[in-house]
């Protein structure tokens, strides 16, 4: 199947019909995006993307004959430029877990609004992270817990952080604001934000979960409290 470049083919992947038929009140009609298929189980879902090729993948995470977590990580191993976003009722933090080790590029919640899916949707592919607030919020508490120790998968070089960013970037992790930080570090206020708006630009970040998944990935521990 030929794809024009300027259209993103969307796969679906649900157990339940009335998902797909939700999924397609709210994804019919925008411009630039189209629904090329859909997958009842994880099994077909492999399929499906194997014959179709979709840009993206929109699946839950669980359904029969391969669930959506274990149907992602075959197709990010076989197909690497497949995008992934986890679809789920539930906000739980070994499904988040598993997703990111998966390789999904976001994950999002079912009762999430039109708005919302859309902005992850255009996130992911512009090849950045989503992951809705709350997750964001379940990310940086779990990162505190130690839960992601192991999960480092790229060494820094020791020059990368000047004076202070590293542990701005450690105290985000911890959800201070940018006032208890400036407090934490005998700072101003506006040299917080100027170290947050230079820490977002130094990590390719666009908010608080792409600075919490770069902590992650780069095994940065959030600091002591």
């Amino acid at each position: 199947m030929l794809h024009q470049p300027d259209t993103i083919h969307v796969l679906l992947a649900d157990d339940q019909p009335e998902c797909h038929e939700a999924m397609h009140l709210v994804l019919d009609g925008i411009p630039h995006l189209q629904i090329c298929g859909q997958a009842m189980n994880g099994e077909e879902l492999v399929q499906l993307a194997s014959n179709l090729q979709p840009q993206l993948v929109i699946t839950d995470l669980k359904m029969p004959e391969h669930n959506g977590i274990e149907a992602t990580a075959i197709i990010r191993d076989i197909y690497p430029h497949i995008k992934i976003l986890g679809l789920t009722m539930f906000n739980q933090q070994n499904l988040i877990v598993q997703m990111m080790q998966a390789g999904a590029h976001g994950y999002i919640i079912k009762h999430a609004d039109k708005e919302s899916l859309i902005k992850a949707i255009h996130t992911v592919m512009n090849g950045q992270p989503y992951f809705c607030e709350s997750t964001t919020l379940q990310l940086a508490n779990m990162l505190a817990g130690g839960r992601f120790n192991n999960f480092a998968t790229t060494k820094l070089p020791d020059d990368f952080f000047a004076r202070h960013e590293k542990e701005i970037l450690q105290l985000i992790c911890r959800q201070l604001s940018s006032k208890q930080i400036a407090d934490v570090l005998g700072l101003a206020d506006t040299s917080v934000e100027k170290y947050r708006n230079t820490l977002m630009h130094k990590t390719g970040s666009q908010n608080m979960v792409g600075l919490v998944l770069f902590a992650i990935k780069h095994g940065i521990a959030p600091a002591p409290l």
